[in-house]
Formats: C-alpha cells, structure tokens, sequence
C-alpha cells in the first residue's frame, strides 16, 4: 500500500507545464503570466514549475491584505 506522506511529497516536487500550473491554481492563461512576469510566482528556466513553490509563492500572495485590494481593483 502507498505511503500518503511520500506521495504528498512527491506532489509538492512534481513538476510541470504551464497550462497545467494555471489550471491547478484555477488561473487564467492570462493571469499566471501575469503573476509570472510581476515576479509573485517564480519563472521557470525550463518551461517546467515545480507545483509546491507555485503553490506556496500564489498563498503566500493571497494572504496578504493588501494584495487582495491592489488585485481587487484590476478586476
């Protein structure tokens, strides 16, 4: 039988696309590359995003009060 542990460790370090990144923070297209380019999420050298550390890096952002206003006004 699996380790639960193990395989939530190892689905911290998986790593993957782009589309797939957007899609499990439930982002647009759009708005992953803008969270990219604005440095909240870490950019990828090999078009390839460890998922824990985007994971970590867009919490880390929406816990943060005034992040959610600035954000709020773009919307």
């Amino acid at each position: 039988m699996p380790n639960p542990k193990r395989e939530s460790r190892d689905l911290r370090n998986m790593k993957v696309n782009f589309d797939e990144a957007a899609k499990f923070l439930k982002l647009s297209k759009s708005n992953f590359y803008r969270l990219i380019e604005s440095g909240v999420l870490p950019k990828s050298e090999d078009s390839k995003y460890v998922l824990g550390e985007v994971v970590d890096a867009y919490y880390q952002r929406r816990s943060n009060p005034e992040d959610l206003k600035a954000e709020q006004k773009t919307i």
